[in-house]
Parts: C-alpha cells; structure tokens; sequence
C-alpha cells in the first residue's frame, strides 16, 4: 500500500517542471524557514527518474515521508519497537513497517500531519525530490483525545466500584476495577506513541505528565485488599443428623462478607454447594448471596448408607473475576486459583439413647421356614442404628401365629417399639440345577405407648437359592432381613424429628 500525499497549493508544473530551475536549499539541509524544528519535522524524499513521472513523484513522496519516521523513532530517548505504523494523510492510509530496539508499541501506531509542501525535479541527475512535513501538533492530537477518553473511563469505572463497595456488592466491585484497571492499561499503551511524535516538542506543545493519570497499580491494590477480606462462614445447618435416603429437615446456610473485621455483607456473589462425602439431591446447587449477604441449599435426600458423617461443601469460586484481555497477567496472578471453602458436616443419625426394639418374625406359611434368620438380621442392623434389643422379652416364646396387638398386649415395660413381620414362603422349585425359595409378605413397627404404625412396609418373590431346600430357605429369610433392615430404619429414624 502507498503513502497518501496531501499537495500543497503550488502548481504542478513549479513543483517539476521541465524548465530547469535552482536546486533549493531544502534538498540538502532539509529545513525550511515555515516549518521550524521542533514543532515540525522535514524529511527530503528522491527518486530516480523512469519513463513514468507519476510513480517517480509519488515514490519520492514516500521517501521523505519514510525519512520523517525514521526522524521522530530516532527522537525518542527510551527506543520503542514499532509493529505496524499507519499513516493517515488524507485519502491514503498506508504502514511503514520498521523497528528500533526496545519497549513494544502494543497497537499499530497512526501518524497524522504529513504533507508534501514542496517538490523539485533536477534533469541533469534525473532525480525527482520531495519535502515533506510533520506538523507534530496535528499527529499528537489524536492521541491526547484518547488519553482523555481513557482517562474519563478510568474514573467512571473507579466511581461505579467505590459505588458497588459501599452495598457490600463484592464481585461488582471487582468487575469495575478489572473495567478500571483495563482502561488505565490502554491508557499506558498510548503514551509512548504520544512521545514518539511529539519527541524534543512536548514542552513547546504545552503536552505535561498528567499527576491524575490512571494508574494500573491502585485498581490491583484494590482488588487484592478486597479479596484478602473475604470470608465465608457457616450461618446454620451445620451438625444436622441425617438419615440414609431421606431430606435433612433445616437449610445449610453461609454468609459472605468483606472487609475482614468489619463484616460487611456482601451481596450476588454465587455459592456452589456440592456433596464432598456421600450423595444425593441438593436443591439448588448454586444460589447467589442475598442482601444480608446469606445463600443457602435444601438437602432433599443424603445417599450415604455406609458412612457415618456426611460431608456437603459451599465454595466461592474465583474464576469470573480473570481478565481475558491482553493485560490478563498482573490482574490474573492475583486471583485466587483455588476457591473459599466451608464444610458442612452431618452426623449419621441415631436412635435415642435407651430405645428397646422387640422383632418378632412370623411364619404364615405351612411350610418350615427359617424366620429366625430374618429376625436375627433385623435386630443386628438396628443395633447398629442405636436401637438396643429388647432386654426382658424372648421373641421365640411368643406365638408366631398371634397379631400385632397381642404382642404389644405381652411386651414388658422397657420396649418402646414393636418391629412385626409376617412371611409367606411358597413352595421350594428346581431352577438350573438349584434349589429355590420364594418369599413374600409384610412388616410394621409399633410404638408401644400408643400402638401408633411407625413403618409399614411389603415386599413380594425375595429369592433364596441352595442345594438342599432348607438352605435355599434360610438364604431367602436372610435377604428378607437385609431388604427390610435398611427401609425399616429409615421409617424409625425418621419418626424421631
């Protein structure tokens, strides 16, 4: 692409005639009385003479628009790297690509004001010459208009954060200052193009160190001493028992400030809560913290069986405050990479110290079965929920064909709850070379003081397998007590809220 050229008012056929005129005094020492340094910059540009006039002019042009570059690069003391340099003059824009070592100019760099004032042609050296000039003034204008741009930027966004920090909104206090601390980056990035083309001229231009320029450090001392006096504390619902495949009753809440000592709430900052031992269903996952700074999840149902805490985290996660512009680096490295933590920890639930349970198990078939099994497995999966074993009652001396109301009618004064089963066991049947055992049937639990139905349970084709039909019986009673062990404690627990 080729340098524009602005013509001045001078004729054509003055600026290359083909009558010969005097060499000016501008081809060799390339200053001119108009045009006095360093408010302007003079380049001479020449080019040998061809058959084609028009691209000898303008490749002389060019060259003294390439020498003016060359000039104002040399005249800055801190040497700057230049990528890409557009030059707008005009109708044409076009880059000069050199470079000085250096600090990098992190844009393309638009010089404004240059123009050709003045043209010569020397027919005995066939050389075409050019004089042209930078009016250092007209380049740096634009560039001031962007640092008052910027600079106006910088303070709103300052303001919009001082604004949010006083509500206690932390993240919007931080998005501002990210907005802030970028617009003050930007506002760096222009001032060495600035110097480049005001050079030896600022003083004369009335172009100053402005004491109120956007500072890149005060948005990250901002950022860092917000972050630093983050906390994330448990509001309530810590220590809450829970049940195996049921809702905690109570919320797990935490509360989120800043300003370290002075706990000022703060407020739409999303939580995330997640199961860190056990399963299940929280309701939500994420919440955002309210005015008084608060955000909370329901635990609908803890899948935890086997463990005896259940462990449910709520974490502040950082990752929405990191830049993703060019500037990302300082801002990015102050930026948690590992989020703020709590941990809530909930107790397997047991039964109330002293709960005496009695299981009798029933035989309602004809058949010989093994109920004792199931009976035996029950009680020993209620011990481990806390129940104890009823202390002054043998299960096997009450009758196996009497009712539920009989037996609370028999039960000593220490039991407090009736576990019931009544088992049907069908005929034994050959399956692939086994024998095979089906049961069904049905089980309750009784509060003794008022015979109020705790649980209520049924099951149907629990399948005991064995070589000889007594095994495949005992093996179908024993995974009728697993079966029924897990669900039985789940009702019984669950009544004691």
């Amino acid at each position: 692409m080729l340098f524009g050229v602005a013509f001045s008012a001078t004729p054509v056929f003055a600026l290359f005639g083909s009558k010969a005129v005097p060499i000016p005094d501008w081809v060799s020492v390339a200053a001119h009385p108009e045009y006095p340094s360093p408010r302007y910059v003079l380049g001479v540009g020449l080019a040998k003479a061809t058959k084609d006039q028009a691209t000898d002019r303008l490749a002389a042009d060019q060259n003294a628009f390439v020498e003016i570059i060359r000039q104002i690069s040399a005249d800055v003391s801190s040497a700057i790297t230049i990528e890409a340099m557009e030059v707008q003059n005009g109708r044409v824009n076009s880059y000069w690509e050199r470079a000085s070592a250096g600090s990098k100019v992190r844009s393309s760099l638009s010089v404004n004001g240059l123009t050709v004032v003045a043209r010569h042609y020397d027919p005995k050296a066939k050389l075409y010459y050019s004089l042209g000039v930078l009016d250092r003034r007209v380049a740096a204008d634009p560039y001031l208009r962007q640092l008052e741009q910027l600079k106006s930027e910088y303070l709103s966004h300052r303001a919009t954060a001082a604004r949010f920090e006083s509500q206690g909104q932390a993240f919007q206090t931080i998005f501002s200052l990210r907005d802030a601390y970028r617009a003050a980056c930007r506002y760096q990035d222009v001032l060495p193009p600035l110097q480049l083309v005001t050079g030896p001229a600022r003083q004369e231009l009335g172009i100053v160190p402005d004491p109120e320029a956007p500072s890149v450090q005060d948005p990250l001392d901002r950022l860092s001493a917000i972050l630093a006096g983050i906390r994330l504390q448990i509001e309530s619902g810590g220590g809450q028992a829970f049940v195996h495949n049921r809702p905690v009753s109570a919320p797990l809440s935490v509360k989120l400030t800043t300003g370290g000592d002075r706990l000022v709430s703060a407020e739409g900052v999303s939580v995330e809560f997640r199961f860190q031992s056990g399963a299940g269903s929280l309701l939500p996952m994420t919440k955002a913290t309210d005015s008084l700074g608060k955000s909370s999840t329901l635990v609908q149902k803890v899948n935890h069986p086997a463990g005896e805490t259940c462990a449910i985290s709520a974490s502040i996660y950082f990752r929405d405050l990191l830049d993703n512009s060019a500037y990302a680096g300082p801002w990015n490295s102050r930026i948690p990479a590992t989020p703020t933590t709590v941990i809530f920890e909930l107790p397997k639930k047991m039964a109330p110290p002293g709960t005496e349970v009695l299981t009798v198990v029933a035989n309602k078939s004809n058949l010989p079965g093994n109920p004792a099994a199931t009976q035996s497995l029950l009680a020993a999966q209620l011990a481990k929920a806390g129940f104890m074993p009823a202390s002054n009652t043998e299960p096997e001396r009450i009758n196996s064909k009497a009712t539920p109301e009989e037996v609370l009618a028999q039960l000593s004064p220490n039991v407090n709850i009736l576990v019931f089963a009544e088992i049907t066991a069908d005929s034994v049947n050959d399956a692939m070379g086994m024998r095979v055992c089906n049961l069904s049937g049905s089980l309750k639990a009784f509060r003794k003081s008022d015979a109020k139905p705790l649980a209520t349970l049924s099951f149907d084709r629990i399948r005991g397998f064995g070589v000889q039909d007594t095994q495949a019986r005992e093996d179908a009673y024993k995974k009728a007590g697993e079966a029924l062990a897990t669900q039985l404690i789940e009702e019984l627990l669950a009544s004691y809220e």
